[in-house]
């Protein structure tokens, strides 16, 4: 990756989706479907992705990583 480029998962390997999920993109995973999850980063070094919850709260809202496995079924939001 260059610097300053900004990460994208491409749909051959987003399960084959339509889409590109970049930073910023709403989705939702398989394995909780009544949860939207905000894509922070994507590092597909260490083949994981920053997601936090949606909307945000204002006071805090944690990030945390997940698989980029985990996004194969992601599906995209609104």
């Amino acid at each position: 990756m260059v610097f300053g480029q900004v990460p994208r998962l491409s749909g051959s390997i987003c399960g084959g989706f339509a889409v590109s999920l970049e930073p910023g993109a709403l989705v939702k995973l398989s394995a909780k479907p009544d949860c939207i999850l905000q894509l922070v980063n994507l590092d597909e070094v260490s083949g994981s992705a920053w997601v936090r919850p949606w909307p945000l709260l204002p006071s805090h809202s944690a990030t945390f990583t997940v698989c980029l496995s985990d996004l194969d079924q992601a599906q995209p939001v609104g």
